[in-house]
């Protein structure tokens, strides 16, 4: 945890439910908050479990140093793609789920296009994705990620069972399971940012709601939790904000870190 809040030489956050509104817009505040950060001369990015396209095409106005995709298996910096942790053979793994949770949906990130078994707009509206009965478009890449429809730790146990060493499922937002590589977490990334820039993993606040951050939030220098973050997660921050509907992480950063 970070006593002295001056010390903090880059900000990172989850973007839905998080720095985002309710309707996935930011406020006029939260803008000012984030340029104001750039004149101080602190790195400001985003972790996020959303790919490349899903920040680009729906949230033109974020502006950002460096930004984490996939909850870390895709990274960049200044919009230049500098690495990521992605999944071998993922046709192996979505075979393996079908045949351990028959009649399960599952959709696949792979090459920033998703690849679905079912009308994945239901979950995802206004997202573009590739329909398939059977992945054999994947065959030959590297994944991003497997998503699966699934709402409880119960499920989520199921598809542990049938992952290799090397993967990971987490639930997100009580409704899918996401699965990637180990060393695809939001964390792994913000140290390799961190790394890059010659930055102190100490001196990074972090910001989050879900499952997801709950490691981010632990790791970082500072983690902050949102007024509507699952109780999980606030117990494992350092620090609770107001909500994201209350511009939450604007006004901490503006309290703690630029009204000095």
């Amino acid at each position: 945890m970070i006593k002295d809040f001056k010390d903090i030489k880059m900000v990172v956050t989850d973007l839905d439910g998080t720095l985002l509104l309710g309707d996935k817009t930011i406020s006029d505040n939260t803008k000012e908050v984030i340029a104001k950060l750039k004149e101080e001369g602190i790195l400001f990015g985003i972790a996020t479990a959303r790919p490349i396209r899903s920040v680009k095409n729906f949230l033109p106005f974020l502006e950002y140093d460096f930004a984490i995709y996939h909850n870390g298996a895709v990274i960049t910096c200044d919009d230049e793609l500098i690495d990521g942790y992605g999944i071998e053979n993922p046709l192996d793994i979505v075979n393996k789920l079908r045949s351990a949770l028959p009649g399960c949906n599952i959709c696949m990130e792979a090459n920033d296009m998703m690849y679905s078994s079912f009308k994945s707009e239901e979950i995802w509206p206004g997202f573009e994705y590739v329909a398939t009965t059977d992945f054999h478009e994947v065959k030959d890449f590297v994944g991003d990620k497997v998503i699966v429809e699934a709402g409880s730790k119960k499920e989520l146990a199921q598809i542990e069972a049938v992952l290799p060493d090397d993967l990971y499922a987490v639930l997100s937002e009580n409704q899918v399971v996401m699965i990637m590589n180990k060393k695809a977490t939001k964390l792994n990334a913000i140290r390799l940012v961190a790394k890059k820039y010659g930055i102190s993993i100490n001196d990074v606040l972090a910001f989050g709601d879900d499952y997801n951050d709950i490691e981010m939030l632990k790791g970082c220098g500072t983690g902050v939790a949102v007024g509507n973050a699952l109780d999980e997660v606030k117990q494992a921050a350092d620090y609770v904000a107001l909500s994201n509907e209350e511009d939450g992480e604007a006004l901490w950063i503006k309290q703690h870190c630029l009204d000095k």
